[in-house]
């Protein structure tokens, strides 16, 4: 090689050291420098992989870096002797190093594709700065184009995205980008002049940066003003890292085909004239328009030039318009931005050209205010331009006029249908008051007639008891037309205050049905026949046809002779003289279920169609001119609520040619099995009581009393007791002492005898005071003994307590533990329990011990055993013995460690049967029992 030629053509970098050497790095020749005029290599120092160069500088060590296109950072010494930096022997990321910058101190800066770092020039250590030591700033952008570290100590990092600068003194970081003034994003290369400004190389142009206090007299701040080709500087595309500042201090700046040479001058050019903005145009909906022109709906916008108009006005369906603006400085106009805001309080926005868009503008007066833009924050002269937008109709004065009178009108409206909805509010009130008061007044009535009625029972029947047998000896025969009107109208009263009584009852919904199994043929022929006298006295003639002389049913006795009495009287009392009333019994099949037709017609006056339904109604009178009579209303209504309380209905048709006929139709409700029909009879009819007297008045009398609140069964001596005991299901026996062919003492003995009645309390009537009758009559098993003569509140209030006593023994079987004699009154029942309960007992482990075994070792019917134990215990059998394997179960749980599982099966019962059951009895499963 020739002494005065040059390693390789292709030079990339160079760098002057303090010793006056000349370095320069190539791509693809390694590094040499100049001295003397001549060329040295370093091809024989140097490592093999120092060829392809892209930087190189001096630090105050004298020592030389080089940084390479792809082998990483080498350090060469004053001795001569190289230490690399890659990615395997140091923190770096790449070996690819985009640039280095020596601040003259400690560090040196080495910019990478991947981040930029800091290397200690005395300790070699090197560390990464993705921002700023407070961890409030970091790097936008990792790939590193330049480096550049100026006079002021500040680091100028060039990267794809804009330029950071870093003041490491500060610890503070602020990135430049085109909004700044920048004349583009990517950056070639970083200078310095000699008046400390900042020269930057793009992509697009070239950017003259200054670093200065701003008029303002704000912080020091960055000016930036950018050059493009219309300011000469030509179609150049700049090379990376080519510029620097000559001696003379010019700026030199390489690009593709030559380079571009700047010679700074310190005169302040943002020293501007400050020309202000002038309106030039009015568009609408993208058409000018000129002055004195209209618009498609005939208004003029420009009555003159817009340059001298203060302000405009446009319509709220203009909603798409636009102002031009311009400076009139031609000079700098490729350069100018405008910014505007709509009032004091908005923010500048920038706008792109010189053409300002509105778009829907709400209704109202603007202030427009336009300025030149200046990035660097420099305030120029704003002009201004009032826009007046006119509302649309909905929202003009006329229009706000006509809400104004609407919303009156809605409020007077509202108001007075506010009045009148209070007004109807006071008067419902003021009408619920009255319905209140009168309801109180009715009900007060109703219970003084009520109390005077119960008052009158007794003295009534006293009155008709003497009456009627006064009526059978023959003492009395010359009075006896006298004392039949007497008993015909106390009969009469008693039925009138019975059926007051009856009304109160329905109208407390305290009515029940007291049901029993009989032939109703024979018990409408027994009323009809009670009743043939009345009618032949008034000369109507009364018929009974029973197509059927067999309807056995169910049907509460008391309730059924009410109906009955009510219509037969009725239909005496409005009929005609030599009239007819024709009762007719027969079965019908209504939606496949057989029923009984009862129908009552009589040749009367008759009923008007719009009263058919109206009738029923309590207090409900038709007003007839051929009749005088006048009812009290209440007659029909019960016979209604009867015949509901029977599952059944009532309707009235006209009878032909005349009179009307009240039609019933009824349920055939048969007879169940013994079971059925003593619990039916237990819980939904009622108690039964039979009263044996063989003085009839005074049976009657009794009959009479207690019928209001039981069912009631007479007899006339003790044997007819027996027979009544044996086909009926009773509770209580009420019988007197004297009687002939059974007295009540055989009587009560034979009840307490025997297995069927004993569980049967039995209460005994008497006239003999005497102690030893007293003694004789407990002594039989009576459970209760009343003199005569008595007080019927007495002999009520015991009866009251016997049955209390036997329901308290029903709930004591089924909550706790008793002996079999606290819940039974004759020794007889007390051995049966005794019986059942060590039977039970004996089979607890067999689950198909049933209810027929046990009643076959007992020695007594199923029927019977059902009857005894639901009388003793309240319990089925198989309730019984569930009952009682339950409570063996829970002696289990508390005493055993056995499982639930060998429990229930130990108690003949499966484990689900008895964990569902243990729930029922006692509330909780056996698993939660403690």
């Amino acid at each position: 090689m020739k002494k005065h030629s040059i390693p390789s053509d292709l030079i990339i970098c160079s760098c002057l050291d303090a010793k006056g050497r000349l370095w320069f790095g190539t791509y693809g020749g390694g590094a040499f420098y100049e001295q003397g005029g001549t060329f040295i290599p370093l091809r024989n120092a140097a490592p093999a992989s120092l060829k392809y160069i892209r930087r190189i500088a001096e630090d105050a060590n004298g020592t030389i870096w080089f940084g390479t296109f792809m082998q990483g950072l080498y350090a060469m010494d004053a001795d001569g002797n190289f230490t690399a930096y890659t990615m395997d022997s140091s923190i770096l990321q790449t070996n690819s190093i985009m640039d280095l910058a020596y601040s003259g101190g400690r560090n040196l800066y080495v910019g990478t594709s991947s981040g930029l770092y800091s290397m200690d020039i005395y300790t070699r250590k090197m560390v990464s700065l993705t921002g700023n030591k407070a961890g409030t700033q970091s790097l936008p952008d990792s790939y590193i184009t330049c480096l550049f570290y100026d006079s002021r100590g500040l680091l100028w990092i060039g990267t794809r995205t804009g330029m950071t600068v870093f003041d490491e003194k500060k610890d503070g970081m602020i990135h430049l980008s085109i909004e700044d003034g920048l004349s583009h994003q990517c950056i070639r290369a970083v200078t310095e002049d000699k008046y400390k400004n900042i020269w930057v190389a793009t992509d697009h142009g070239i950017t003259n940066i200054w670093v200065a206090a701003s008029p303002t007299g704000k912080s020091s701040s960055y000016l930036y003003y950018p050059y493009f080709e219309e300011d000469g500087i030509g179609d150049m595309t700049f090379n990376s890292h080519s510029i620097t500042c000559t001696g003379q201090g010019e700026i030199l700046m390489g690009g593709i085909g030559g380079y571009l040479k700047i010679t700074p001058r310190p005169t302040n050019f943002y020293n501007r004239s400050g020309n202000p903005v002038v309106f030039t145009g009015l568009l609408l909906a993208n058409q000018k328009m000129e002055v004195g022109s209209r618009t498609s709906n005939g208004r003029i916008l420009l009555p003159k030039n817009i340059q001298l108009l203060e302000e405009i006005t446009m319509d709220y369906s203009d909603s798409n318009f636009a102002l031009e603006v311009s400076s009139m400085d031609y000079q700098n106009r490729h350069k100018q931005q405008f910014a505007y805001r709509l009032g004091e309080q908005e923010e500048w926005v920038k706008l792109e050209g010189n053409r300002i868009h509105f778009n829907r503008l709400s209704y109202g007066t603007f202030r427009l205010q336009v300025k030149v833009y200046e990035p660097n924050g420099y305030d120029n002269p704003v002009s201004f331009l009032l826009i007046h937008v006119r509302p649309p109709f909905w929202l003009s004065l006329p229009a706000y006029g006509c809400y104004a009178l609407m919303v009156i009108f809605l409020f007077l409206l509202i108001l007075r249908n506010t009045q009148r909805k209070h007004k109807r509010l006071m008067e419902q009130q003021k009408h619920e008051m009255e319905i209140t008061q009168q309801h109180e007044m009715d009900e007060a009535k109703m219970r003084f007639f009520t109390n005077v009625s119960h008052d009158l029972r007794t003295p009534l029947a006293l009155i008709i008891t003497p009456l009627e047998k006064l009526l059978a000896s023959e003492s009395a025969r010359n009075l006896k037309a006298d004392l039949e009107l007497i008993h015909r109208n106390a009969v009469a009263l008693l039925d009138e205050v019975n059926q007051l009584l009856d009304f109160r009852k329905l109208d407390k919904q305290k009515a029940q049905l007291s049901l029993s199994y009989g032939n109703l043929s024979d018990f409408v022929k027994e009323t009809c026949d009670s009743f043939k006298e009345l009618s032949l006295k008034n000369g109507i003639q009364l018929e009974l046809n029973l197509m059927d002389a067999d309807i056995s049913m169910s049907f509460d006795r008391n309730k059924m002779q009410r109906i009955l009495l009510n219509l037969l009287s009725n239909a005496v009392k409005y009929n005609r003289e030599d009239g007819s009333v024709v009762v007719t019994v027969d079965k019908i099949r209504v939606s496949e279920k057989e029923h009984v037709r009862i129908q009552v017609a009589d040749t009367g006056i008759g009923i008007k169609d719009e009263n058919k339904e109206k009738v029923f109604d309590r207090f409900f009178q038709e007003q007839h001119a051929a009749t005088t009579y006048v009812g009290s209303g209440i007659g029909l209504h019960i016979v209604k609520e009867y015949v509901t309380l029977h599952q059944g209905t009532i309707r009235i048709t006209d009878n032909r040619p005349q009179g009307s006929i009240f039609v019933i139709t009824l349920p055939v409700v048969g007879e169940t099995n013994e079971e059925r029909q003593l619990c039916h009879g237990s819980q939904e009819e009622g108690i039964s009581v039979l009263v044996v007297e063989d003085n009839d008045d005074f049976r009657r009398f009794l009959v009479g009393c207690l019928k209001e609140h039981y069912q009631v069964f007479e007899a006339s001596n003790g044997k007819e007791a027996l027979e009544i005991l044996s086909q009926q299901s009773v509770q209580m026996v009420i019988s007197d002492v004297m009687m002939p062919v059974m007295d009540g003492l055989e009587l009560c003995h034979a009840v307490k005898t025997d297995i069927r009645f004993s569980h049967i309390p039995v209460i005994l009537l008497t006239a003999r005071t005497a102690e030893e009758h007293v003694l004789g009559g407990l002594r039989e098993g009576a459970d209760d003994y009343i003199t005569k003569p008595f007080n019927l509140d007495i002999l009520l209030l015991r009866i009251q307590k016997l049955l209390q006593w036997t329901q308290s023994n029903h709930e004591k079987f089924g909550k706790m533990e008793v002996s079999p004699s606290e819940i039974t009154i004759s020794s007889l029942d007390e051995q049966l329990i005794e019986k059942a309960i060590r039977i039970v007992e004996e089979n607890m482990d067999n689950s198909e011990f049933s209810v027929e075994e046990l009643s076959a070792q007992i020695g007594i019917s199923r029927s019977g055993l059902y009857k005894k134990l639901m009388s003793i215990t309240g319990k089925s059998p198989l309730e019984f013995m569930r009952i009682l394997r339950l409570k063996r179960g829970k002696q289990l749980l508390e005493k055993s460690q056995l499982s639930i599982s060998q429990i229930a099966y130990q108690v003949g019962l499966s484990p689900k049967q008895f964990a569902k059951y243990f729930k029922e009895e006692y509330g909780c499963l056996p698993s939660e029992y403690n």
